[in-house]
């Protein structure tokens, strides 16, 4: 199985759900697996599967994307592209 657990991460990485661009500060329920910073973000709140840590302090400039299992999240400012999709693992 973890063959197709790889081709689904794979597929998800090359937009194949999907996604949106978001530019406000209101909340968004996933699933997602990632979100691509288009602009220099801070998010207000995030959770999903071994998501830890203060995100409100850190600043993700444009560019950088991060790439984990999402249940929601929340921007306090910047933009982002959230990309649907749910790995099983």
């Amino acid at each position: 199985m973890l063959f197709r657990s790889s081709n689904q991460a794979i597929q998800y990485s090359m937009g194949v759900a999907g996604g949106r661009l978001v530019q406000d500060t209101a909340s968004y329920t996933g699933p997602f697996v990632a979100l691509t910073f288009l602009a220099p973000t801070v998010i207000a709140s995030i959770s999903g599967a071994n998501i830890a840590g203060t995100f409100s302090t850190q600043t993700w400039p444009a560019g950088v994307t991060l790439q984990t299992p999402i249940t929601s999240f929340q921007l306090s400012s910047g933009s982002v592209w959230a990309t649907n999709g749910v790995i099983q693992s």
